[in-house]
């Protein structure tokens, strides 16, 4: 114990026995917010390819019963984290990269072909369990730009959006948020924008409700979309960050004409009447 009281000590692993994330998957149509809570922990381990793994469990029970396999983790000496998912037809699909706490500032971890995380900054985080652990703050980079969106991960637990979904902060049609990190059943972690650990579409939480925003339908070929809450403006952004179309209005839906542009991916900026701003990525097809 330092001077003050807190648990300082090395590097803290993600893959380990004895933790729980809860994360809420909400998915369009909007309105109604339709919402799944799944939780997710590390039991047992196999031998894959003589390679040795920890299974990674899942259930959507609000009791925590009827686990079932989602698939395999393992961490190396590197601080990396890797990951393969449990399929269909009893196989385990590629390893793919999901953590790298090596890197430094100014490193970037990419998922996919376009999505990539530049580290901005790593500094000290304590939680409830008075644990100085390391906070990694990351700007999105799609398409080789830098945008306005950011995702931020703390050692030992992972992703403020869930422990498998560093990286989707473009998803189309839904998006992921953390809600609880249990430690031997201890609550170590609370998403601050939410009052329940568990989650679904009949719950009464609605805090998060005026944040939802959808585009539809997505991909497109001419007219978007837009619906939310208190809507004031959308903008359409090429991938150089160059205005290309615009809607104002205020209330739950604005409409925007895509026709004419190329095809290709753009962001869509959207303000709200309080000057809140949220980035979603639609395909003009």
């Amino acid at each position: 114990m330092t001077a003050l009281g807190l648990k300082a000590q090395g590097y803290i692993p993600l893959v380990a026995e004895g933790k729980q994330w809860n994360v809420l998957y909400t998915y369009a149509p909007w309105p109604p917010i339709n919402r799944v809570t799944n939780a997710y922990k590390v039991e047992g381990d196999t031998v894959v390819g003589g390679t040795t793994y920890r299974k990674l469990l899942t259930t959507r029970s609000e009791q925590y019963d009827n686990w079932s396999l989602w698939g395999l983790l393992r961490e190396t000496e590197e601080r990396q984290v890797f990951c393969r998912k449990y399929r269909w037809d009893h196989t385990f699909a590629s390893e793919t990269l999901l953590y790298d706490f090596s890197v430094q500032p100014g490193d970037s971890i990419c998922y996919g072909s376009s999505t990539c995380l530049l580290l901005l900054r790593k500094s000290d985080t304590i939680l409830d369990d008075e644990t100085v652990r390391k906070r990694y703050d990351f700007q999105y980079k799609e398409g080789g730009y830098l945008t306005d969106v950011y995702e931020t991960w703390i050692e030992g637990i992972g992703s403020e959006l869930g422990l498998l979904h560093s990286g989707s902060m473009f998803l189309v049609g839904g998006s992921y948020d953390l809600l609880c990190y249990y430690e031997d059943e201890d609550l170590i972690w609370q998403h601050p924008d939410f009052n329940s650990c568990y989650m679904g579409t009949d719950g009464v939480e609605e805090n998060k409700a005026e944040a939802w925003i959808s585009i539809h339908p997505n991909p497109t070929t001419g007219m978007i979309v837009v619906s939310g809450k208190n809507l004031n403006q959308a903008e359409v952004l090429n991938l150089l960050g160059q205005r290309m179309a615009t809607a104002q209005g205020k209330g739950e839906t604005l409409q925007i004409d895509i026709a004419n542009l190329p095809t290709d991916v753009y962001f869509v900026n959207i303000t709200d009447e309080e000057g809140r701003t949220y980035v979603r990525k639609v395909v003009k097809e």
